[in-house]
């Protein structure tokens, strides 16, 4: 365990100074040294696969099996991040509607949440998303949302949410 977790924090000082490579290799052999049953896997498989995907690597396997061992820990804010990195991924893919399906299971498992980092990274990368294929009205909600109007950008959000579905652009 005393491996482990200096692998982990160095895993986590590499990640915080953009260090992408290194972390993904600290977590990766923090990995190698934890079972698969261990309620501490599904944060390092979440690392992991966010310092790959920073580091242009994207692992989704990697944050799809982190998603189920996050969400079964209770860990919803990292379950969620790890949604809003699969719609990253999915979009520079050209995969809208995946991308869409991702954000909004994101926006699921944040919607019961106190207001968090997670849950504004959920809302500002749905919205960003909308804002891209909606415009105007998806601007309005992000410039809301930062000023602190989580209620005005929800109601902007719904409504560029019901225009991106409305609308036939593949982007």
């Amino acid at each position: 365990p005393r491996a482990r977790s200096a692998l982990s924090d160095a895993g986590d000082r590499a990640l915080s100074l953009s260090s992408f490579a290194a972390a993904g290799g600290f977590y990766s052999a923090a990995l190698e040294l934890t079972a698969d049953g261990d309620r501490e896997r599904p944060l390092l498989l979440f690392r992991l696969g966010e310092a790959r995907f920073n580091n242009d690597e994207p692992s989704e396997d990697i944050l799809v099996q982190a998603i189920g061992g996050l969400l079964e820990t209770g860990n919803l804010e990292a379950a969620a991040e790890a949604e809003v990195i699969l719609s990253h991924v999915a979009w520079s893919r050209g995969l809208r509607d995946e991308a869409f399906e991702h954000l909004e299971r994101a926006t699921t498992i944040v919607d019961d949440l106190p207001p968090s980092r997670a849950k504004v990274r959920v809302l500002s990368q749905r919205t960003r998303h909308f804002m891209l294929v909606t415009g105007d009205r998806g601007l309005r909600a992000v410039i809301r949302l930062t000023r602190g109007d989580l209620e005005g950008a929800l109601e902007d959000t719904e409504r560029a949410l019901e225009l991106a579905r409305q609308s036939d652009d593949p982007h």
